[in-house]
Protein backbone atom coordinates (compact mmCIF):
# COMPACT_ATOMS: atom_id res chain seq x y z
CA UNK A 1 0.00 0.00 0.00
CA UNK A 2 2.27 2.75 -1.27
CA UNK A 3 1.37 6.09 0.31
CA UNK A 4 4.44 8.08 -0.72
CA UNK A 5 4.55 9.52 -4.25
CA UNK A 6 7.79 11.46 -4.12
CA UNK A 7 10.67 12.99 -2.21
CA UNK A 8 11.29 16.61 -3.16
CA UNK A 9 14.12 17.52 -0.79
CA UNK A 10 16.37 16.10 1.91
CA UNK A 11 19.28 17.24 4.04
CA UNK A 12 21.39 14.41 5.45
CA UNK A 13 23.30 16.73 7.82
CA UNK A 14 20.06 18.03 9.39
CA UNK A 15 18.34 14.62 9.06
CA UNK A 16 15.33 16.20 7.36
CA UNK A 17 13.25 15.32 4.32
CA UNK A 18 10.20 16.56 2.43
CA UNK A 19 7.91 14.23 0.53
CA UNK A 20 4.35 14.16 -0.75
CA UNK A 21 1.30 12.04 -1.44
CA UNK A 22 -1.09 13.02 -4.24
CA UNK A 23 -4.53 12.04 -2.98
CA UNK A 24 -6.81 10.87 -5.80
CA UNK A 25 -10.41 9.74 -6.04
CA UNK A 26 -9.07 6.24 -6.87
CA UNK A 27 -7.77 5.62 -3.31
CA UNK A 28 -9.11 2.40 -1.79
CA UNK A 29 -10.70 4.24 1.15
CA UNK A 30 -12.67 6.84 -0.86
CA UNK A 31 -15.93 4.88 -1.20
CA UNK A 32 -16.15 3.87 2.44
CA UNK A 33 -14.58 6.61 4.53
CA UNK A 34 -17.54 8.91 4.80
CA UNK A 35 -19.61 8.14 1.68
CA UNK A 36 -20.37 11.28 -0.30
CA UNK A 37 -17.64 13.23 1.51
CA UNK A 38 -14.38 11.28 1.35
CA UNK A 39 -11.81 12.30 3.93
CA UNK A 40 -8.36 10.69 4.10
CA UNK A 41 -8.23 8.54 7.25
CA UNK A 42 -5.76 9.70 9.87
CA UNK A 43 -4.18 6.25 10.01
CA UNK A 44 -3.35 6.55 6.27
CA UNK A 45 -1.76 9.97 6.87
CA UNK A 46 0.40 8.41 9.58
CA UNK A 47 1.29 5.51 7.26
CA UNK A 48 2.43 8.02 4.62
CA UNK A 49 4.60 9.75 7.25
CA UNK A 50 6.08 6.40 8.31
CA UNK A 51 6.89 5.55 4.68
CA UNK A 52 8.62 8.91 4.25
CA UNK A 53 10.78 8.33 7.34
CA UNK A 54 11.55 4.72 6.42
CA UNK A 55 12.58 5.75 2.92
CA UNK A 56 14.89 8.42 4.33
CA UNK A 57 16.48 6.09 6.87
CA UNK A 58 17.07 3.28 4.39
CA UNK A 59 17.87 4.97 1.08
CA UNK A 60 19.45 8.24 2.23
CA UNK A 61 20.84 7.52 5.72
CA UNK A 62 21.84 3.97 4.75
CA UNK A 63 20.26 1.88 7.51
CA UNK A 64 20.42 -1.77 6.42
CA UNK A 65 17.63 -4.36 6.61
CA UNK A 66 13.86 -4.05 6.84
CA UNK A 67 12.54 -1.03 8.70
CA UNK A 68 9.33 -1.68 10.60
CA UNK A 69 6.82 0.72 12.07
CA UNK A 70 7.35 0.75 15.85
CA UNK A 71 4.98 3.42 17.15
CA UNK A 72 3.42 6.86 17.12
CA UNK A 73 3.18 9.55 19.78
CA UNK A 74 1.91 13.09 20.20
CA UNK A 75 -0.41 12.89 17.20
CA UNK A 76 -2.84 15.70 16.39
CA UNK A 77 -5.07 16.12 13.32
CA UNK A 78 -5.92 19.68 12.36
CA UNK A 79 -7.21 19.77 8.76
CA UNK A 80 -9.00 17.36 6.46
CA UNK A 81 -7.27 15.87 3.43
CA UNK A 82 -9.50 15.03 0.48
CA UNK A 83 -9.12 13.71 -3.06
CA UNK A 84 -7.44 16.32 -5.24
CA UNK A 85 -5.11 17.46 -2.44
CA UNK A 86 -1.36 17.08 -2.35
CA UNK A 87 -0.29 16.18 1.17
CA UNK A 88 3.25 17.37 1.88
CA UNK A 89 5.13 15.79 4.77
CA UNK A 90 8.18 17.29 6.45
CA UNK A 91 10.13 14.83 8.55
CA UNK A 92 12.95 15.47 11.00
CA UNK A 93 14.77 12.43 12.36
CA UNK A 94 15.63 13.58 15.86
CA UNK A 95 16.77 10.36 17.52
CA UNK A 96 18.86 7.52 16.06
CA UNK A 97 20.02 4.44 17.94
CA UNK A 98 21.59 1.28 16.58
CA UNK A 99 18.26 -0.32 15.59
CA UNK A 100 15.68 2.43 16.24
CA UNK A 101 14.90 5.95 15.20
CA UNK A 102 12.28 8.59 15.97
CA UNK A 103 11.07 11.37 13.71
CA UNK A 104 8.86 14.39 14.11
CA UNK A 105 6.62 14.75 11.06
CA UNK A 106 4.24 17.49 9.99
CA UNK A 107 1.67 17.06 7.23
CA UNK A 108 0.71 20.15 5.23
CA UNK A 109 -2.25 20.52 2.88
CA UNK A 110 -3.28 23.78 1.16
CA UNK A 111 -0.64 25.67 3.19
CA UNK A 112 -2.22 24.52 6.47
CA UNK A 113 -0.99 22.08 9.11
CA UNK A 114 -3.04 18.92 8.58
CA UNK A 115 -1.34 16.72 11.19
CA UNK A 116 1.71 16.40 13.40
CA UNK A 117 3.12 13.26 14.95
CA UNK A 118 6.21 11.48 16.21
CA UNK A 119 7.00 8.27 14.33
CA UNK A 120 9.20 5.48 15.70
CA UNK A 121 10.84 2.95 13.41
CA UNK A 122 12.89 -0.14 14.06
CA UNK A 123 15.28 -2.24 12.01
CA UNK A 124 13.84 -5.76 12.26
Amino acid sequence: MAQLDGITWYDLDKMMCLGYKDVTDKEFWVRGHIPGRPIMPGVIMIEAAAQLCSFFMRRIYGLKGFIGFAGIDETKFRETVVPGNRLYMLGHIHKVRSRQFAAKVQGIVNDKLAFETVISGMNV
